[in-house]
């Protein structure tokens, strides 16, 4: 029986890392494993690279991962731009909500940056419009749900308090 206490030291070069990265980003079409691969290995070797930490091959290697996953978090980025464009056209807060669960905060703003440049005036005057429209009515039916009249509560109305945020964000955002 094999000790728990038993130790595999790896050893990779950067022509190997580069190779690997190459190997995850082309063996697959979809972009969001590929970048949470890449994500996950730099969070394994940073995690257990122990004194390495501290020399030039390691910073190397995290740089090629690096460089991997901002290709594919860009790719990523605009696929969620090209998702996000036709649910704005449709007014769609399920999907807008999906996409920005999906992202951070600044994620979310950057594809809406892109997507919104290619609204025309008459676009973004109608989506800011039932923006508004929207969020009035949510924080509407949160107060008659909550019962006291400076609170809001949305799922005591029936609405998704993430669909809320998400529709706030962008309704914030636009603005702007």
């Amino acid at each position: 029986m094999e000790s728990d206490n038993q130790q595999l030291t790896l050893r990779i070069s950067v022509k190997e890392m580069t190779a690997f990265c190459r190997t995850i980003t082309n063996n697959s079409s979809n972009t969001a494993r590929k970048h949470a691969a890449l994500i996950a290995m730099e969070g394994f070797i940073s995690q257990h690279a122990g004194t390495e930490k501290y020399t030039a091959i390691y910073h190397h290697l995290l740089e090629i991962i690096e460089d991997f996953s901002e290709k594919t978090r860009s790719e990523l980025l605009q696929e969620y731009t090209d998702e996000l464009l036709p649910a704005l056209h449709r007014e769609s807060s399920h999907e807008i909500a999906r996409l920005h669960r999906r992202l951070s905060r600044n994620g979310f703003h950057d594809i809406l940056g892109k997507a919104s440049k290619k609204l025309t005036d008459s676009e973004y005057h109608q989506l800011s419009c039932w923006l508004e429209s929207w969020c009035y009515d949510a924080e509407q039916r949160g107060r008659e749900a909550s019962g006291y009249p400076d609170a809001i509560n949305l799922a005591a109305a029936g609405i998704d308090v993430g669909e809320y945020q998400a529709m706030n964000d962008l309704r914030k955002l636009l603005e702007r």
